[in-house]
Order: structure tokens, then sequence, then C-alpha cells
């Protein structure tokens, strides 16, 4: 890969990441909400579904940071390895 293809991959990993990340705060936030309304409502049925939907959503939000957190590192693998190749062709 040339030089601008290596600086294309690499931000398009990094802005890719930083906006799922972003989406799983989201969803955590409203999942945020749902348990402050289902710690407010009285109907046992009523407040149970909301708790539900409400750990079903931060689990949801736990596995999206992760799946940002994955393309960071592969964005970080790639750099090391075109470090490496560079290193090699420079000696």
């Amino acid at each position: 890969m040339n030089q601008e293809m290596n600086v294309f991959v690499e931000d398009t990993l990094w802005s890719t990441a930083q906006t799922i990340e972003s989406l799983g705060y989201k969803v955590g936030n409203a999942a945020d909400v749902l348990e402050t309304i289902a710690a407010e409502t009285n109907e046992n049925p009523t407040s149970g579904a909301l708790w539900f939907m409400r750990d079903a959503l931060k689990t949801l939000a736990d596995e999206i940071v992760l799946e940002a957190d994955k393309l960071l590192e592969d964005r970080k693998a790639l750099k090391d390895n075109i470090k490496s190749v560079k290193d090699k062709k420079s000696k």
C-alpha cells in the first residue's frame, strides 16, 4: 500500500471507531433513561419490562464499545505492521 492509502485506512478506522463508540454511549444513555423510569414505576409488569429493556440496552452498549475498541486495536496493528515493513525496506 502506498502512504496515502495507509493514512486513509488509518483515518477511516479511527473515525469509524469513534462513531461506533459514540453510538454505544448513546445506547447506554437510553438505558439510563429507562432505568430512571423503571425506578419510578410502581406497576410490577411494566417496571419489570423496563428493567429488562434497560439490561438489554446496557449489554448492547457495552458490546458496541468493545467493537470500537477492537477497531482501534486493528488500527494499531496496521500501523505497527506498516512501520515494520518500512523499517525492513530502509535496511
